[in-house]
């Protein structure tokens, strides 16, 4: 939230005065003047930007102007959501298993395909 680096009485006063904008690229990020100056981000596909990092994240510089000049620089954390679902080539599946198998018998199944796991990031069996 940009308001500590804003003087309150300007907030008060809805003051446009300031000059406040991202020095280089911060893609999916905005900075919302209509809700007190308030970083806001559009759609972020985590395995997009970082699909083979355990941890994202992006830097970015932002430019404030009124009186003086100040570059805050930020460090942004890119959690994931688990938006993709795992999917596995059928929709069912049927077996047979014989009567005499022993205790502790393992099944080979089939490995869904999860589009939010990636090489470094995965699961292991």
């Amino acid at each position: 939230e940009l308001r500590s680096y804003i003087k309150s009485e300007l907030l008060l006063n809805n003051s446009n005065d300031y000059i406040i904008k991202f020095v280089r690229p911060c893609f999916n990020f905005y900075i919302d003047k209509e809700n007190l100056f308030q970083i806001r981000s559009y759609k972020i596909d985590r395995e997009k930007i970082c699909p083979y990092e355990k941890k994202c994240y992006l830097n970015c510089d932002l430019f404030i102007e009124k009186e003086e000049i100040k570059l805050i620089k930020l460090k942004i954390n890119i959690e994931d959501i688990n938006d993709h679902k795992p999917k596995f080539k059928k929709k069912f599946y049927s077996y047979e298993f014989d009567e005499n198998l022993s205790i502790g018998y393992r099944l080979q199944l089939e490995q869904a395909e999860d589009k939010d796991i990636s090489e470094k990031n995965s699961i292991k069996n």
